[in-house]
């Protein structure tokens, strides 16, 4: 009986140490201002995005070795952005360090911008056609959302709120138009037109040197056949470019034909 009692009695003994030692983590989470990774934990948002970088980086024929030093670095860096840091203050210029040392390389002629437009895109999937934000080196980082908090040292990937994520294409977006040259190509939606909120009006638009760039080709993709090119909001944007209104040029293009139009022809097949 006093066999049994004493059994009990540790059982009893341990279960409320294990409850002791679990409420600094319960009072932890319940301060937290963000929610505390019901889904992907800080370990496995890190391993996944240096697996993806190793992968894209291999393809680049680069040895293992320098891949994952070179993915080590791109994670110090890109988390160095906004840890410790209230992630509503975060600007695009806080990614500035992370660009310079993974700067994105821009062919005369093959920039591709978009907006409102962007499911045009899953038909340059292996192309190399254009260049655009999605088949970049930045693209392992697509559909995630990442932040940090004031004072604070972990990198959270669950309950962030958008703006870090936000900044950093809109970053991206600035780094693409400053290393734009020839002629660019943008895609638009016909229904949306140019949209002076968009990224394309606010980051990239601001950031193309027309020093370098010497034209600026606005494709239309329209639902039905009929020419977008002199809509209100196409005027704004040759407003906006004031003297380099010249350099912009404008067609359309059915939505069903450019399905079945080569990427690398869609501009000389569209209609003005």
């Amino acid at each position: 009986m006093a066999e049994r009692f004493q059994s009990v009695w540790m059982t009893l003994l341990l279960a409320s140490i294990t409850m002791m030692l679990l409420q600094p983590q319960e009072a932890q989470c319940q301060d937290c201002r963000f929610n505390c990774f019901k889904g992907q934990s800080v370990s496995e948002f890190e391993k996944e995005v240096k697996d993806k970088c190793q992968q894209f980086v291999k393809r680049q024929n680069v040895p293992a070795d320098r891949a994952k030093t070179r993915c080590d670095t791109f994670w110090k860096k890109f988390t160095s952005a906004f840890v410790k840091k209230d992630p509503n203050t975060i600007a695009p210029g806080d990614y500035n360090d992370l660009f310079n040392t993974e700067p994105i390389a821009i062919p005369k002629d093959k920039l591709l911008l978009y907006s409102g437009a962007g499911e045009a895109l899953a038909l340059l999937d292996n192309k190399d056609t254009f260049v655009h934000v999605w088949n970049t080196f930045y693209s392992i980082l697509a559909n995630k959302l990442w932040c940090g908090q004031k004072n604070n040292k972990d990198v959270l990937s669950d309950g962030c709120p958008p703006n870090p994520a936000n900044m950093f294409w809109a970053s991206i977006s600035a780094a693409l138009a400053k290393g734009a040259s020839g002629t660019v190509t943008v895609l638009l939606n016909g229904k949306l037109g140019f949209m002076p909120d968009s990224f394309f009006a606010k980051f990239e638009l601001p950031n193309l040197d027309f020093k370098k760039v010497t034209a600026l080709h606005v494709l239309i993709i329209n639902e039905q056949d009929q020419n977008t090119c002199e809509t209100d909001s196409m005027k704004n944007l040759r407003n906006l470019m004031k003297e380099h209104r010249n350099l912009l040029r404008c067609k359309f293009i059915l939505q069903t034909n450019i399905v079945n139009i080569e990427p690398a022809n869609w501009w000389d097949l569209a209609r003005t």
